[in-house]
């Protein structure tokens, strides 16, 4: 009789999705989203060898163990900052954007109320809400990139788009109808923006449903990534990735992690 083969060894290969949101060194930062870019250089200098694009992995030739960068949100400073370091070190990554309309997100206006009690559990209740909406507040950068900026990223051979829905909702807290909306509009809008398609998708705050995920493969999409922590296997379901979110670590930190992770 032969052996039973462990879950581990049935696994022709494994890697590690890296989940970043910001490249930039920001005084408030209530969310930890922020990585100091002397600190994400750190991080690229390490993963140099192990980083390959979503295409290899799709296309189910990557190393046995690899590691996948991906953003999240669409911010201005993945161009600015994020990019020009990847280039620099040649590491590819995907970028999950929002595509409704604004020129900043909900809870950087929010974040300046985070001296108030209150702050945590307004943030939970908007979190979940349909549309979070709150009071705009003077001297929130313009955070978000522009499409035009959105075209520029997308021109990178390094960089591939995904969508993030119209509007950073809580999924499993709408309509199955709205939940589409979100995500078709998402992919639509994205698609006019840079004249590509968009085959990859990131629930917002990693959270969905079955029902989620069905309509995420109904739209189109490829592949679709989580917040959970674990690791893309080559048996993973495919619409419910699991990724390790990064915060601002050193490059000794993210060293330990990395060993950990991976």
């Amino acid at each position: 009789m032969q052996p039973a083969v462990s879950a581990e060894k049935a696994d022709s290969w494994a890697g590690l999705v890296l989940l970043y949101h910001r490249i930039a060194t920001q005084d408030r930062d209530p969310w930890s989203l922020c990585v100091q870019p002397k600190h994400f250089e750190a991080h690229l200098q390490q993963l140099t060898t192990l980083a390959v694009g979503l295409d290899r992995v799709i296309k189910k030739v990557p190393p046995r163990r690899f590691v996948l960068l991906t953003f999240d949100d669409g911010y201005r400073d993945n161009l600015e900052c994020a990019l020009p370091l990847m280039e620099r070190y040649e590491v590819p990554g995907l970028v999950f954007v929002v595509t409704g309309p604004g020129s900043s997100f909900w809870w950087e206006h929010l974040a300046r109320q985070s001296d108030d009690p209150g702050f945590l559990q307004h943030y939970q209740e908007l979190k979940r809400s349909e549309r979070p909406e709150v009071t705009p507040m003077p001297g929130v950068p313009h955070s978000r990139l522009t499409d035009g900026e959105l075209r520029q990223l997308g021109a990178s051979p390094l960089i591939e788009l995904g969508a993030h829905t119209m509007s950073h909702s809580f999924l499993p807290a709408l309509s199955p109808e709205v939940q589409q909306e979100e995500i078709l509009g998402s992919r639509d809008r994205l698609v006019q923006i840079v004249g590509a398609p968009v085959r990859s998708f990131a629930y917002p705050f990693g959270a969905y449903e079955p029902q989620t995920s069905q309509i995420v493969a109904q739209s189109g999409f490829e592949v679709a990534f989580t917040s959970s922590r674990g690791l893309w296997r080559s048996r993973s379901q495919r619409l419910c990735l699991p990724r390790v979110i990064v915060r601002d670590l050193t490059g000794s930190d993210f060293s330990a992690c990395l060993a950990k992770w991976l």
